[in-house]
């Protein structure tokens, strides 16, 4: 079994090696991470690295990278008092 261990809840690895165990079928359990952030990034390096596509991970992460580093130029170009009030929000299911 191939896990992530950053930031992954106790619960998840247990869950996974209970999956495991019960099917005799590898699992692989990742952390969800902080949204963009390099626990993030892991987690698809990991993803891509069990499905055998690390090149196409690299350039998923690429693409957000530079995606965010556009906002943020783009964003900086707005002057404070000018930039509306907002709350991105997200939920997840399980």
């Amino acid at each position: 079994m191939i896990r992530s261990e950053a930031k992954a809840p106790a619960a998840t690895s247990g869950e996974a090696d209970e999956i495991q165990r019960k099917t005799g079928i590898p699992v692989v359990a990742v952390s969800q991470g902080t949204l963009f952030g390099e626990d993030f990034e892991q987690s698809l390096r990991i993803i891509g690295e069990v499905c055998g596509v690390s090149e196409r991970a690299e350039e998923v992460i690429a693409y957000i990278n530079d995606s965010l580093a556009e906002l943020k130029e783009l964003a900086s170009a707005v002057p404070e008092d000018e930039k509306p009030t907002v709350l991105p929000a997200a939920a997840t299911f399980k």
